[in-house]
């Protein structure tokens, strides 16, 4: 077995340490990142699974990982990666969001309407994001 006393310093230190462990372990696939969590753990990401090893006492365990059906590809759109057309699905429909946010605000008259009760939830609605901005920002 593959044990953290057979690696010199040097070696874990360096950056094949992720290639030669996948090859002692005999694991294939791109190694997307690779964490050292202690002396003897690390931890490699590959695309679809987490491999945590700990070569002090050899214990392996590997964790896959997918996507939910739904939600995948919810989140696919919601990133826009398809780009070209589903650019421009988006931007109207945040237009229409806009309009249907505005509008909303005169629809209701008298004390809950906008020169009421209203008027203190925009404020509120549009002081938020703002802070929220001006904090992040700075």
């Amino acid at each position: 077995m593959f044990k953290a006393d057979t690696l010199s310093r040097e070696l874990w230190e360096s950056e094949n340490l992720g290639k030669i462990v996948m090859k002692h372990l005999k694991l294939d696939g791109e190694l997307k990142d690779i964490f050292q969590e202690s002396d003897e753990k690390i931890k490699l990401f590959f695309e679809g699974k987490e491999v945590d090893f700990n070569m002090a006492t050899g214990e392996l365990t590997i964790e896959t990982t997918s996507g939910k059906p739904v939600l995948k590809e919810v989140n696919f759109l919601h990133l826009n990666k398809p780009k070209k057309v589903w650019t421009y699905v988006a931007d109207v429909f945040a237009v229409l969001l806009i309009f249907l946010a505005g509008s909303g605000i005169f629809m209701v008259r008298g004390k809950n309407g906008i020169v009421g009760r209203g008027k203190w939830i925009v404020a509120a609605g549009i002081l938020i994001p703002v802070i929220f901005w001006f904090l992040y920002l700075n």
